[in-house]
C-alpha cells in the first residue's frame, strides 16, 4: 500500500527519464558504485513514459550489472538487495575492498528500508 512507502520514497531525486544506460562490470566498478545513489528513484519506464517506475539494479549472471526500471518498489528493492550482495562478494574476490565497502554501506541503509 501506499502507506508502506512512506519513508522509502526518494522524493528529492525528483524523477530520472530512464534509469542510468550502460552495462558494468567489476573493472568499471567505481562508475557503478557512484550510480548506486539512484537506486529506488523515480525514473520513466522506456515504454511506459507516463507511468512512474522505481530504478532497481540486476546482475546478468556473467558478471554484467545494470540498471533497470521496475514497476513496483517492494520488487526494485528485493532484487536490488539480492544484486548488491552479489557486488560486493564481486568486488571483495577482486580485491577492491573500499568499493566493497560501500556497496555494504548502500545494502546496510537499503535493508533497513525492508524493516
Amino acid at each position: 500500500s501506499i502507506l508502506e512507502l512512506h519513508g522509502k520514497l526518494k522524493v528529492g531525486q525528483g524523477i530520472l527519464d530512464n534509469p542510468p544506460s550502460g552495462v558494468y562490470t567489476i573493472a568499471d566498478a567505481a562508475t557503478l558504485v557512484d550510480n548506486l545513489m539512484w537506486l529506488l528513484a523515480f525514473t520513466k519506464s522506456k515504454k511506459e513514459r507516463k507511468q512512474l517506475h522505481f530504478v532497481a539494479l540486476e546482475e546478468s549472471g556473467n558478471g554484467n550489472y545494470r540498471f533497470t526500471a521496475v514497476d513496483d518498489c517492494f520488487d526494485a528493492l528485493d532484487t536490488s538487495l539480492f544484486t548488491l550482495l552479489q557486488l560486493a562478494d564481486a568486488l571483495e574476490a577482486a580485491g577492491q575492498k573500499q568499493l566493497a565497502k560501500q556497496v555494504d554501506k548502500v545494502y546496510g541503509s537499503m535493508l533497513k528500508l525492508v524493516e
